[in-house]
């Protein structure tokens, strides 16, 4: 698959930060009212990345790994 899903628990303004594993941020998104949104991981270097979701004052961090 070349997208990841990410799916919530309810709908809101969401921010979302992907990092690779040196801390660099690579992405930042901002979705509007949602409860799911999709990235396109297809131009990414196969590795482990860090996505960092944050609604209000919650924070959620979560680790990928894209491969080929």
């Amino acid at each position: 698959t070349t997208s990841i899903t990410l799916d919530f628990s309810k709908t809101a303004d969401y921010d979302i930060n992907v990092f690779n594993v040196l801390g660099q941020m690579k992405q930042s998104f901002q979705t509007g009212q949602t409860n799911a949104y999709q990235i396109d991981v297809a131009n990414w270097i196969p590795g482990d990345y860090i996505i960092q979701i944050i609604q209000g004052n919650e924070l959620i961090t979560k680790r990928i790994v894209v491969t080929r």
